[in-house]
């Protein structure tokens, strides 16, 4: 999402898909200070949030943040299903930041390469690098 980018009713779109109700609130609430607009989506399961993003699918002011671990499927699986059977065909697509705790090198190269992949964002977050990370 680039800089002054806005949503519906000029408010900045945010999705957040994260089963952890603690770290879900704690995202959430870093968004809402650092983006006071800020409207927000959230979800525990990933097949709520694809259902969401493709009815959503014109919106491209949106910025996704993913988990790395969700249950059924990984924050990368997710990301790569929106791809291959939202924004394929429908040109640009939101912007996808994915967050983590814990993980290793592996895992975090791969994230780190992954074109769909705006960013990786770690856990716990703090506020500075999480508007550097949207707004860059």
């Amino acid at each position: 999402m680039s800089k002054g980018m806005t949503g519906m009713n000029g408010a900045r779109g945010f999705v957040v898909l994260e089963d952890r109700f603690e770290d879900r609130f704690f995202l959430c609430r870093a968004i809402r200070e650092c983006f006071p607009d800020a409207a927000i989506e959230e979800f525990v399961f990933s097949e709520e949030a694809f259902a969401f993003l493709k009815e959503q699918k014109d919106r491209k002011d949106l910025c996704v943040f993913v988990d790395v671990r969700l249950p059924g499927m990984d924050g990368l699986d997710f990301i790569r299903l929106c791809f291959d059977q939202i924004y394929a065909a429908n040109g640009p697509s939101p912007e996808f930041i994915v967050v983590s705790g814990v993980i290793g090198p592996d895992e975090r190269g791969a994230i780190e390469e992954d074109e769909r992949v705006k960013a990786f964002l770690p856990k716990p977050i703090i506020r500075d690098t999480l508007r550097a990370v949207v707004e860059g």
